[in-house]
């Protein structure tokens, strides 16, 4: 049997060269190894190999740019400075957040403070008297966040304010939500529809159990999504969505609408807007679809014997854009990027 020989790691050093040298057709070689050893290198080390990775392609920036965020060195000021003002990308934006002056990202604040950006800045200027929060600019959840950070009075009502305006925004769909299932298995062992399995109603709800611990207020809020969930999971419409074969991501996209409506019909009067509702156009057109599909029957057999299965008929299937199959006697056709 050959013998194998062990393999020998090369010099931290020579690697650092071969990686400077982009012309020594090593540099990728040389990156794979750097990266795999970077936990486990002396610190003098990590900080040479961080402003190299830096100032090399936009992967090597990403990667330099998350590990500064936990590797950092105020020697790192100026090649972040250089960078970031060259490209302005999104992982290196968290670094001069959290670690570069107020006073520079005061001057660079329109560019920093895009998306969710925006509450890491608050929470980095909390204690900065000149600076002013903006709450439209924030989730509920994260101005509540803030006002916990700054110590604020936080009162019963104020709470119960904060959940339901977020969840009456989601429902609107001021802001995105996605689901990728329709139900999801709780903590508390009950079974809850996705959209309160989304980040920002579980950050709200965490934050006033773990760090409010207003556990009254918490159990309320439980009960009203159980409700809820029950309501939307005893419902016509979700008989339909569930029990039919729908093509792919279909029931998870009519459902979220679903969701939002009987969210949105739950929420007290006081939350809601006067002559506003959600948007179920979509979903109202789907479920007239699926109602003559689920009042012909299960098989092709049981309506011909019912006198059912007429040209007729099979002209009003065409007109909604069904097709049979072998399981069922009508599923919907793919929709088209149109229809979406």
């Amino acid at each position: 049997m050959k013998e194998v020989k062990p393999r020998r790691n090369k010099p931290i050093a020579q690697l650092i060269k071969n990686y400077r040298d982009k012309k020594s057709g090593k540099v990728s070689a040389a990156r794979n190894e750097i990266q795999w050893r970077f936990d486990a290198l002396d610190w003098r080390h990590q900080k040479q190999i961080l402003p190299d990775f830096l100032r090399s392609g936009k992967g090597d920036r990403n990667w330099a740019s998350r590990q500064m965020f936990t590797h950092w060195d105020d020697s790192f000021i100026p090649v972040v400075k250089e960078i970031w003002e060259q490209y302005h990308e999104t992982p290196l934006s968290w670094v001069v957040i959290r670690y570069l002056p107020i006073d520079y990202i005061k001057a660079n604040m329109d560019v920093l403070s895009a998306g969710r950006n925006y509450f890491f800045i608050c929470k980095r200027l909390i204690n900065d008297s000149e600076f002013r929060v903006d709450k439209e600019r924030l989730y509920e959840s994260d101005y509540l966040s803030l006002m916990i950070l700054k110590k604020c009075e936080i009162w019963p009502a104020m709470v119960w304010g904060l959940f339901y305006t977020q969840m009456r925004k989601i429902c609107l769909g001021e802001y995105k939500t996605h689901i990728s299932d329709l139900t999801f298995y709780s903590e508390r062992g009950t079974t809850l529809i996705s959209i309160f399995n989304c980040s920002i109603v579980k950050s709200i709800l965490r934050t006033i159990e773990h760090d409010l611990h207003m556990f009254e207020i918490y159990k309320q809020l439980n009960e009203w999504i159980d409700r809820v969930s029950k309501a939307v999971m005893k419902s016509r419409e979700w008989f339909l969505i569930k029990n039919y074969d729908l093509p792919y991501m279909i029931p998870e996209k009519m459902g979220l609408i679903l969701m939002r409506k009987y969210c949105y019909e739950h929420l007290e009067v006081s939350f809601r807007i006067k002559g506003v509702s959600v948007d179920t156009r979509q979903l109202d057109e789907l479920l007239k679809k699926l109602e003559v599909i689920d009042s012909l029957g299960r098989t092709k057999d049981e309506l011909e014997e019912k006198g059912m299965f007429t040209p007729s008929l099979i002209n009003l299937i065409h007109s909604f854009d069904l097709v049979k199959t072998d399981e069922c006697p009508f599923k919907l056709r793919e929709l088209s990027a149109a229809d979406a």
